[in-house]
C-alpha cells in the first residue's frame, strides 16, 4: 500500500520534501483505517492451542461438525483471541445445529475486532470453508453487527472509503510499472510518457492527501524511550483532540490507542 510509495524512488525524485512528508503522514491515515487490524488479534503461539485449532478445521473441512467443535472449545479454553477461529468454530457449530454456540461465537469474532470479521465474512475468494456461515442468516446478522459496532466506536466510513480510493490510485502506475520497463527503454518516448503519467498522478494524489491531512489531520506513532513501548508524537490542542475528532466522526483518541498497544490519556 503507502509503504511502497516510500520505497520507490524514481517518480518521488521529482518531488519535494514537504510532499514526501504529506506521504508519511497519509500512511498513518491508511493504517488507522486499515481492514486488517493486526492489533485486535493475536492468536496464541501455545502448541496445544495451534493444535487444537489446526484439528478444528481439518474437522471442519471434513464435514466432522462434533470433533470440530471439541477442538475449537479447547483452543478457546487457551485462548480467545482469533477472529478467523471464532467463525470457522461458528460455522462447526451451524453444522452440529447448534444455534446458541454458532451465535456466541460469531458475536466474539466481532467483539475481537469487527474490522477483521467484515472482512471475513465480505471476501468471496478466502477460507471457502466460511462460504456457507457468510450466506446464512447468521452470517449476514453478524456482517449488519459489524457496521453497527463500527459506527457506534465512531468509524469514519466515508474518510475510509476516500482513503481507499486514494491508494488505489496511487497503486495504479506503480503497478504496470514493471510491466512497462520490460517492454520499452527507458529513454523511449513510451516510457518518459508512462513516467510523465506517473509524476502528475502522483501530484494528484498528494493534492488529495494534503487536503485530507488539513480536514482530518493525522497520528504518528513513536517509540517512547522511557518506557520502552509506543506512543503518539506530539499532538496539537491535545486537550480537545477528543472534541476534533467527534466533530469529524472518530472515537474517542484513548480507544484507537488501546488497540494500537500506545500509553495515552486524556489530559
Amino acid at each position: 500500500m503507502w509503504q511502497r510509495i516510500l520505497q520507490n524512488k524514481r517518480p518521488l525524485a521529482n518531488l519535494n520534501n514537504k510532499s514526501l512528508s504529506v506521504m508519511k503522514h497519509i500512511l498513518s491515515l491508511m493504517l488507522i483505517f486499515s481492514t486488517l487490524s493486526i492489533t485486535a488479534q493475536t492468536a496464541s503461539k501455545d502448541p496445544e492451542y495451534i493444535r487444537s485449532v489446526e484439528i478444528g478445521l481439518g474437522e471442519l473441512q471434513k464435514g466432522q461438525c462434533k470433533p470440530c467443535l471439541e477442538a475449537y472449545e479447547r483452543a478457546f479454553a487457551i485462548s480467545k483471541h482469533s477472529v478467523l477461529s471464532h467463525l470457522r468454530a461458528a460455522r462447526c457449530a451451524q453444522m452440529c445445529n447448534d444455534a446458541p454456540k454458532a451465535q456466541a461465537f460469531a458475536d466474539k469474532s466481532v467483539e475481537i475486532s469487527w474490522d477483521m470479521a467484515a472482512k471475513l465474512l465480505q471476501s468471496d475468494t478466502e477460507y471457502p470453508e466460511l462460504g456457507v456461515l457468510r450466506d446464512s442468516d447468521l452470517g449476514k446478522k453478524t456482517l449488519e453487527k459489524t457496521v453497527a459496532v463500527a459506527k457506534a466506536s465512531g468509524f469514519n466510513f466515508e474518510l475510509a472509503k476516500e482513503l481507499d480510493l486514494l491508494s488505489e490510485a496511487d497503486q495504479k502506475y506503480r503497478r504496470l510499472n514493471d510491466e512497462y520497463r520490460s517492454k520499452y527503454a527507458q529513454n523511449s518516448p513510451e516510457y518518459q510518457k508512462f513516467m510523465h503519467e506517473w509524476v502528475s498522478n502522483d501530484s494528484l494524489c498528494l493534492a488529495k492527501a494534503e487536503a485530507i491531512i488539513q480536514q482530518y489531520g493525522y497520528l504518528q506513532v513513536v517509540r517512547d524511550d522511557a518506557s520502552g513501548g509506543w506512543k503518539f508524537h506530539e499532538i496539537e490542542d491535545e486537550t480537545n483532540v477528543n472534541k476534533r475528532r467527534a466533530e469529524v466522526g472518530l472515537g474517542p483518541l484513548e480507544e484507537y490507542a488501546e488497540r494500537m498497544g500506545v500509553s495515552w490519556k486524556p489530559k
